[in-house]
């Protein structure tokens, strides 16, 4: 295996990562830790409180079933992340989109929260 497939490798678990802490925030109610899993832009045209507080985002995202495929882009900048989830009583292919944030990797709010904005 050549080195950067194992690069991709390791950007792909810690995306993996990323997606399954944010969902697991979810399960348990604890908006503060979601809200640190966005990325800066819908920080700030999002401020915390009104996160926090309204209805909007406490929308029903699903159970994470699987996440099935992850696609970076070549620029490193941008990945997508095909998943599968319950909602409803019905299984749905989504598309997570990440952002190359600051440094560190950061999940798109408009793809989780793209109903509400």
């Amino acid at each position: 295996m050549d080195k950067q497939r194992i690069e991709e490798e390791q950007v792909e678990k810690e995306l993996l990562k990323i997606i399954t802490d944010f969902y697991e925030a979810y399960y348990i109610s604890d908006r503060l830790k979601m809200f640190s899993y966005l990325d800066t832009s819908f920080q700030k045209n999002i401020p915390l409180n009104y996160f926090l507080i309204h209805e909007d985002f406490n929308a029903e995202l699903g159970d994470l079933l699987k996440v099935e495929k992850i696609k970076i882009e070549k620029d490193d900048k941008c990945a997508f992340a095909e998943c599968l989830i319950r909602l409803n009583q019905k299984e749905k292919q989504i598309v997570i989109v990440l952002k190359k944030d600051l440094g560190g990797w950061k999940i798109d709010g408009k793809s989780i929260f793209k109903r509400k904005l």
